[in-house]
């Protein structure tokens, strides 16, 4: 499992929610970007893999279903894990 960060988006995210709003991106140097500018691996508790396989194995039989024979080669699903359940999927990437 891996965690990306994307440029100065992530950086305005982790700003209160009252600051956010009262800035004026327009004005800033530094306009909002979702270029990708880190990668780290990352472990996850134990307990959460049986989710984790389980929304992957899903997801592969979703694909085998609607778009025959599936999914071939390299793919990653993107989801938000909290400290209480497992996320949707937010995203697919392939190859």
């Amino acid at each position: 499992i891996d965690e990306r960060r994307e440029a100065t988006h992530d950086g305005v995210i982790r700003l209160p929610a009252d600051v956010q709003l009262k800035a004026d991106w327009s004005k800033t140097p530094y306009p909002l970007s979702f270029e990708v500018t880190f990668h780290a691996d990352i472990s996850i508790r134990e307990s959460l893999l049986k989710d984790v396989h389980k929304t992957a194995n899903a997801f592969l039989k979703a694909t085998q279903v609607h778009e025959p024979p599936g999914i071939l080669g390299a793919w990653c699903l993107q989801t938000l894990i909290t400290w209480t359940k497992m996320g949707v999927i937010s995203g697919v990437n392939l190859g």
